[in-house]
């Protein structure tokens, strides 16, 4: 019986099982949309349990020339998109990727994205250290909850 309750305890809790997770950071969720010539957009939900911030400082995957991360600032009636060197994770925090926000642009892919794809991406963590995470390629405006 004990073994019916648990997961259904954990759900009710509002604890999310995430996709990945090293040293107390976790990837709550994360997709990619399909690409364009080569590009795509990607986007994490990061979630940081530890007591201290960690920092994401890298990303790379087997099929990605180049992953960047990118903020987008907004002046007046346009937005103008600037790169990100690193990610601060706030202790206890979360961050939440998102269109129109902090996101991830994949270039130099060996293969094209379509929706029902996945693409793996590694995060480089400042204290938590290596994390590997499979993503799943998306329609777009579609963002999963």
């Amino acid at each position: 019986m004990l073994l019916v309750l648990a997961p259904i305890a954990l759900v009710a809790c509002g604890r999310e099982r995430p996709l990945a997770e090293a040293g107390g950071v976790s990837v709550v969720r994360g997709w990619a949309y399909p690409s364009t010539a080569g590009l795509a957009g990607a986007y994490l939900v990061l979630t940081n349990h530890g007591p201290a911030p960690d920092t994401l400082t890298r990303l790379s995957g087997p099929e990605v020339g180049d992953a960047s991360m990118h903020g987008v600032r907004r002046e007046g009636v346009s937005s103008m998109m600037y790169p990100l060197e690193q990610l601060e994770i706030p202790a206890g925090g979360r961050v939440a990727m998102q269109p129109g926000g902090i996101h991830i642009m994949l270039s130099e892919l060996a293969r094209e994205l379509g929706v029902g794809d996945t693409i793996m991406l590694e995060l480089a963590l400042a204290r938590a250290g290596l994390m590997a995470v499979r993503l799943p390629v998306i329609s777009y405006g579609e963002i999963p909850e």
